[in-house]
């Protein structure tokens, strides 16, 4: 795929979604093309992530520690695996391996870094973007934390009206 037909797919991954095309450029500039043979592992659960890699082609299976064993979730094309590694330390969550040759676009925590010290721009549509998917989280936790709130509350009433 030339550099001009790999813009268009990696504007459809949400992260992405929004940039002007001279930026998916940019980041399609950025990114390395890795290709992954059956069976091996694209991202590994409990190492460090240093990429994010955009499945362009192929099947691959999504494995989850947290999950009881099975034979794993199939992934989609376009779907982007380890996107915070791209930008922050962090480890990767689960497992995910070539089920077929896998052709993918690696984008290094470096040469992001360097994309967004070039384009702040770009960086701020990251920000903006987690942001708005971590509000309903935040929200959640706000909620729950009422729950319990009002539940410790009841339970301190039960405990000081029950005669000793």
């Amino acid at each position: 795929m030339s550099l001009n037909e790999l813009v268009a797919p990696l504007g459809r991954v949400p992260l992405f979604a929004d940039l002007e095309p001279h930026q998916l450029m940019a980041l399609v500039r950025a990114a390395h093309r890795v290709v992954f043979q059956p069976g091996d592992p694209i991202i590994e659960a409990e190492t460090a992530g240093q990429a994010a890699f955009l499945i362009m082609q192929g099947d691959a299976i999504l494995h989850d520690p947290d999950l009881p064993a099975t034979d794993g979730a199939a992934l989609e094309t376009f779907t982007l695996l380890g996107e915070m590694a791209m930008l922050i330390e962090t480890d990767y969550a689960a497992t995910v391996r070539a089920r077929t040759v896998v052709r993918t676009l690696k984008f290094t925590r470096a040469a992001m870094h360097e994309l967004m010290e070039h384009d702040v721009a770009i960086a701020e549509h990251f920000v903006s973007a987690i942001a708005a998917r971590l509000a309903p989280v935040a929200e959640e936790l706000r909620r729950i934390d009422q729950l319990l709130a009002m539940q410790s509350a009841h339970l301190s009433a039960s405990i000081e009206a029950t005669p000793c």
